[in-house]
């Protein structure tokens, strides 16, 4: 089985490379021909440029997230696969640059390898950081979409919601994501057990590796989220949903200029 994972991990590698390097000569190419037709053409050849462009970051998205779910099937790490996505893209980086240089290319093509190379670096370090905090980003478009979606009242018929304010803590708070239990229910949570108490007035700095749960774990407190298990609490009283707290200073009813929050976020603010 190992033998086979492997295998098919080469070949992904291999295919990725190969993609990754004709990619970049079609483009080295493209420059070519605006060399040549640099002469010959007005500026708004080189007006098209940007709308091509975002068609192929477009293409990249679509290529790297199909990419990137192969790899992971086949070694079933997240965080290896990323390891192994970048090590392709820098060998794909060195191989297009001495290849382009070798064939004594023209300035235009050596620029819009290099150019594509970086962007399609940039693109995959961006996407990668997009798919991993997706579940707490839909969370906070949904807030976002009800809060602009709500009508102005004025001032008066607003009613300020306390703040909540510390001590913090946690007990024995058990947190996974629910898109992704109900995929694998297999999967680790992303913190389990976690037990600490902010005091008023402390400074708690959160640090860890990549994936360890840091954003999570500030969401948690946040009232984004709320624990599978255990309990949040703020100022000695649990959250009992994932709406009742928002940060201690920013979130009011009333902020100027004033608008209300809808009722769903009033009532629990102010519970």
């Amino acid at each position: 089985m190992e033998k086979k994972r492997l295998f098919f991990l080469l070949l992904l590698v291999l295919i990725g490379a190969f993609c990754s390097v004709l990619f970049s000569f079609s483009m080295g190419a493209s420059g070519l021909v605006l060399d040549v037709l640099g002469n010959r053409t007005t500026v708004k050849t080189y007006r098209l440029l940007p709308y091509f462009m975002a068609k192929i970051n477009a293409a990249l998205v679509r290529v790297r997230k199909t990419y990137l779910n192969a790899i992971y099937h086949v070694l079933g790490y997240g965080s290896l696969s990323e390891g192994i996505e970048s090590l392709v893209i820098i060998v794909v980086t060195l191989v297009t640059v001495s290849i382009t240089l070798a064939v004594d290319a023209p300035a235009g093509s050596v620029i819009s390898a290099l150019l594509i190379t970086q962007l399609a670096c940039a693109q995959l370090g961006n996407m990668t950081n997009i798919t991993m905090n997706l579940p707490s980003n839909l969370v906070v478009v949904d807030v976002l979409h009800e809060l602009l979606a709500m009508p102005q009242r004025p001032q008066g018929e607003c009613t300020e919601a306390s703040p909540h304010t510390p001590p913090l803590s946690m007990q024995d708070v058990r947190f996974r994501y629910e898109k992704v239990q109900e995929e694998d229910d297999d999967l680790p949570y992303a913190l389990d057990g976690v037990i600490f108490a902010i005091k008023e007035g402390q400074h708690v700095a959160v640090v860890g590796e990549s994936g360890s749960g840091k954003s999570t774990l500030v969401k948690l407190l946040a009232g984004l989220y709320t624990p599978n298990e255990g309990r949040a609490m703020a100022s000695a009283h649990p959250f009992r949903n994932g709406t009742e707290l928002r940060s201690p200073r920013a979130w009011r009813s009333c902020p100027k200029p004033p608008f209300c929050l809808p009722p769903r976020l009033a009532k629990t603010s102010a519970a």
